[in-house]
């Protein structure tokens, strides 16, 4: 987010207390609309830039870094439980010590 869409978010964000005053609303509506449409504009930019520099890196023949690139945008880590509750209450945390617990309670 650049910052001209920051400032845009606060002084929606303060247009927002006077939303059901009708010049209120009015001028809420139309900050909205210019947030959502700079957001979405700044969103293209960065994509195209992104498409730029993998056109770019090959080109140049540096693969490595057309496919850092590639794998960045396309990540889809999904973070795992690190805590499990037994069916008594006991929490236990998978990064202490008692994993070797867990490990004995879900066998």
């Amino acid at each position: 987010m650049t910052d001209e869409i920051l400032v845009l978010c606060d002084h929606r964000g303060s247009l927002k207390k006077r939303k059901k005053e009708p010049e209120g609303g009015k001028q809420y509506r139309e900050t909205n609309l210019k947030v959502k449409r700079s957001i979405k504009e700044a969103t293209e930019k960065w994509i195209e830039d992104q498409c730029e520099d993998i056109e770019n890196s090959l080109k140049h023949n540096n693969c490595n870094k057309a496919h850092k690139i590639v794998q960045e945008l396309t990540d889809t880590k999904q973070a795992s439980a690190t805590k499990i509750e037994s069916k008594r209450g006991e929490v236990y945390d998978r990064g202490k010590r008692n994993s070797g617990k867990i490990d004995q309670i879900l066998l």
